[in-house]
């Protein structure tokens, strides 16, 4: 009798444990309201890993350019999935309250993310740090606060690329768009396609 009661006990527990580890954490509102930025005010992205390159990406005249002298066109395919995964973010879970464990998570190493305005007035701060063990979520700080989140969306990969990767990839030849930004063999005047 003792041996059913031990294993019918077993039984509850292991089945409690699966239901309870199955189903996902409940984030105060608060947290769900902290992250995602209002991607329609960026007008600036600046990228500022621990230790290397400074990226700086503007928006002028709705074309994204990589900052720098000269300023280069980006590349608006991984600038747009950069805003929106930004505007999707969504908090998972805090992963802890304080900075006990940023190395561990990659805080310290992080790459911080300031989004800024028209007026170059920065409106969002994040700390992006390692990718979750799940291969989906990243690990962020968001502005100064101690707390460490987990976001749905994997931005580790995308904040760490490098300048040349945030360059507009090169055009095909005979693209007329590529033909409208050849310079002139003498003044470095740009020509319209039908006269080059």
């Amino acid at each position: 009798m003792k041996r059913v009661i031990l294993w019918v006990g077993l039984l509850v527990l292991t089945g409690w444990s699966a239901w309870r580890f199955s189903q996902p954490d409940v984030v105060p509102q608060s947290h769900a309201s902290l992250v995602a930025p209002d991607i329609s005010k960026v007008a600036v992205i600046e990228l500022m890993p621990a230790s290397g390159i400074r990226i700086r990406l503007k928006e002028k005249d709705g074309t994204w350019l990589l900052a720098g002298s000269p300023d280069m066109p980006a590349n608006r395919e991984s600038v747009s999935h950069l805003l929106d995964n930004l505007a999707d973010m969504r908090v998972i879970r805090v992963v802890t309250h304080t900075h006990a464990h940023d190395d561990t998570l990659g805080m310290n190493k992080g790459v911080k993310l300031v989004l800024r305005d028209q007026a170059d007035t920065a409106f969002f701060h994040l700390t992006v740090g390692k990718q979750g063990s799940d291969l989906i979520s990243t690990y962020v700080r968001v502005g100064r606060s101690p707390e460490v989140l987990a976001v749905n969306k994997s931005l580790a990969w995308q904040v760490t690329r490098s300048p040349n990767a945030w360059k507009a990839p090169p055009s095909k030849p005979g693209d007329a768009s590529a033909a409208a930004r050849k310079t002139s063999q003498g003044g470095g005047k740009l020509l319209p396609p039908e006269n080059l």
